[in-house]
């Protein structure tokens, strides 16, 4: 077996398949820019190009490229480590439309806060906000270290996240750090698991159909019945911080 596949196999092991792609796209484009430069001018989002000559696709790109190493370790480990857990709960369609709408909406966003401005715009970090937010409804009492020391609950530290995060957007507390582009992540975030659950909690059974109730089935563990969400407490798929 060749490095590559040995590689794609530890991942394979470690990721769901869509956050794998996802992971394999931004180290692709990371490599990429950092032997072409020009690539960077038409892949990172610069509101005047994007709109001003229909560069559109910019919206999206963006979101894949990352301006240094630092960058896409942090954005890197945030998918690599929650990415899955996410995934496995919406399915693989909804997770990656997710992460495609907390790109645009943070795209967005940054076109019309600095509109005529020439500020460029790059990171994977409002998806990696959307995944956070879906975190904390999913899997809030993990525990996780914080600069890998300090162990605390994945939902304080979520909280703690956008707490700062509208701090530093009123106060201008990180300047080059694009905290409207992380908040655009985080109300995906926010959509994407109170909207369903709304409309879940509005429908209402339709008149004039039978209800029919079968029995549990048995899944082939003795005394163990199934459950709709049998499938997330295999250990294969689970992530233990």
């Amino acid at each position: 077996m060749n490095p590559i596949a040995k590689v794609d196999a530890f991942f394979a092991r470690m990721m769901a398949p869509v956050s794998r792609a996802l992971l394999y796209v931004c180290l692709f484009l990371f490599l990429a820019t950092s032997f072409f430069g020009v690539l960077n001018t038409y892949l990172a989002l610069n509101p005047q190009l994007a709109v001003g000559k229909f560069f559109v696709w910019q919206f999206l790109t963006q979101g894949f490229m990352h301006g240094g190493l630092f960058h896409l370790l942090v954005n890197g480990l945030i998918l690599f480590f929650f990415g899955s857990a996410v995934e496995h709960r919406l399915g693989g369609r909804s997770f990656l439309f997710m992460v495609f709408a907390a790109i645009i909406l943070a795209g967005m966003t940054h076109t019309v806060a600095y509109w005529g401005e020439n500020v460029w715009l790059l990171g994977f970090s409002s998806a990696a906000f959307a995944i956070l937010v879906c975190c904390l409804f999913f899997i809030p009492n993990e525990i996780v270290l914080l600069f890998g020391v300090l162990p605390m609950k994945l939902k304080y530290l979520v909280i703690g996240y956008l707490g700062w995060e509208v701090l530093s957007v009123i106060q201008n507390l990180q300047p080059g750090i694009s905290n409207l582009g992380h908040l655009s992540g985080a109300v995906v975030g926010f959509a994407w698991i109170l909207i369903p659950r709304y409309f879940k909690k509005g429908s209402r059974p339709r008149r004039g159909g039978t209800i029919v109730r079968s029995k549990q089935m048995n899944m082939g563990h003795p005394g163990r019945s199934s459950k709709p969400d049998d499938r997330y407490d295999d250990p294969h798929w689970r992530l233990d911080q």
